[in-house]
């Protein structure tokens, strides 16, 4: 049964090179019915010519020919392409030339004559792998194009972090967190940032991905500093065969709206410290610091006075003017709360000598001021300090200083007290 030609072959140029006139004239007719171009040459110099003017898919050619020989002209065409395909034809006498050929990296050699199913079968084999990763391009093309016109992020993988492909938004993510390399997922990861609960994977630990995939697919949060921005991505990864696929979508915006409501559900309204609603989150901060830390408990004296002889509308003021003088006086990492009412609770990271000192430096700078139409008010201040291991130290806490403001207002007001010990633990 005959070879068919395969259709794929059509899609395809040809350049052939023969010197004998009638075996090239002969094996042309044949070939101009099954390739979509043909050059032929007589000889390997004008074949280089038509190569370099033309470009054909692939080559056939005698190896012994006058001027230039077959593996002379192959010799320099593949400088230029060495991805080629090349068939040689040659005579059994010829033989001698096959291994400087086969060295030459070509497809194969047919013997002359040149039999037509067997000539079929080599370009059919070739043909079709030619088309097939013109196609396999195509279509990766085609996947980039739609990638790129995702706004999330995405990065295909294989286990060693090396990136296979990866869309625009993935580049441009990698430029504008600083990172000038994306040859490896890892290059990109050793800029997360692991405060905020983000996720940072372990380099040192990992040699490649395999880890960090036993469980199936990963999803988490991944943080970036820019600057003093912080830049967040919501992240799923997953196994595919041998590769790993990472999608990465951009949620700083969500984050700072949440940020905000977040904000605003633990903000106390008129004074614009927290409010008790925050009482959970600094537990559990104090918790986790491991270190001394000291509680402000803040009273304004006779503010019922206030209240009955002036009302409500100043009494608010009165509020407002004394939060304001306790937040000016802590550093960005002191944590101030109204507790209720005209009560404030103030917590520092500090020592109880330095407590003792901001609080009488908030009761002086009150007593001073004066506040139309009331006068002068005062405050009484309870302290106490302590190291937080548990949700009993931190109540424990919360009440020594709780008593120590008692023994302030019993003592006749406008005055810090401490908690009796001073320390605890």
């Amino acid at each position: 049964m005959r070879v068919r030609p395969s259709d794929a072959l059509k899609e395809l140029t040809l350049l052939y090179v023969e010197d004998d006139e009638a075996i090239r004239e002969a094996l042309s007719i044949l070939l101009r019915r099954y390739v979509k171009k043909l050059f032929v040459a007589e000889n390997g110099r004008k074949g280089l010519e038509l190569f370099a003017k033309h470009n054909p898919n692939i080559v056939i050619s005698d190896i012994r020919m006058p001027q230039m020989s077959g593996l002379e002209m192959v010799e320099s065409i593949k400088e230029s392409d060495p991805g080629i395909p090349v068939i040689f034809t040659t005579a059994f006498s010829e033989t001698e030339y096959l291994k400087s050929a086969i060295d030459l990296g070509v497809e194969g050699y047919l013997v002359k004559p040149i039999e037509r199913d067997k000539l079929i079968s080599k370009l059919n084999f070739i043909a079709d792998a030619i088309v097939n990763e013109r196609r396999k391009d195509a279509y990766f093309k085609l996947l980039v194009r739609l990638f790129d016109s995702h706004s999330e992020a995405f990065v295909l993988v294989k286990e060693s972090g090396e990136v296979v492909l990866s869309n625009l938004s993935f580049k441009k993510m990698a430029l504008y967190i600083g990172c000038d390399s994306i040859d490896n997922i890892y290059d990109v990861l050793s800029y997360a940032n692991a405060d905020n609960g983000c996720f940072k994977l372990d380099m040192q630990c990992s040699e490649d991905l395999s880890g960090f995939f036993e469980e199936g697919s990963q999803s988490d949060t991944i943080c970036f500093k820019v600057g003093r921005k912080s830049i967040y991505y919501e992240f799923q990864a997953k196994k595919i065969d041998e590769y790993y696929f990472f999608e990465f979508k951009d949620i700083t915006e969500y984050k700072r709206e949440t940020k905000i409501l977040a904000l605003e559900n633990y903000t106390d309204s008129l004074s614009g410290l927290y409010n008790r609603k925050y009482e959970a989150i600094l537990k559990k901060e104090c918790i986790d610091l491991k270190e001394k830390v000291c509680f402000l408990f803040i009273d304004i004296d006779f503010f019922k006075r206030v209240n009955d002889t002036f009302g409500h509308t100043v009494g608010d003021e009165v509020i407002k003017f004394v939060a304001k003088k306790i937040k000016s006086h802590l550093r960005t990492e002191d944590i101030a709360l109204r507790w209720g009412g005209e009560e404030f609770l103030v917590v520092i990271k500090t020592d109880v000598e330095n407590a003792k000192t901001v609080a009488e430096k908030i009761r002086r700078v009150i007593e001073s001021a004066k506040i139309d139409p009331v006068g002068h008010i005062t405050i009484s201040v309870g302290v106490c300090c302590g190291i937080i291991e548990s949700e009993d130290d931190f109540y424990k806490t919360i009440d020594k200083a709780d008593e120590a403001l008692y023994r302030a207002k019993k003592c006749g007001r406008n005055r810090v007290k401490i908690a009796n010990g001073a320390v605890f633990s």
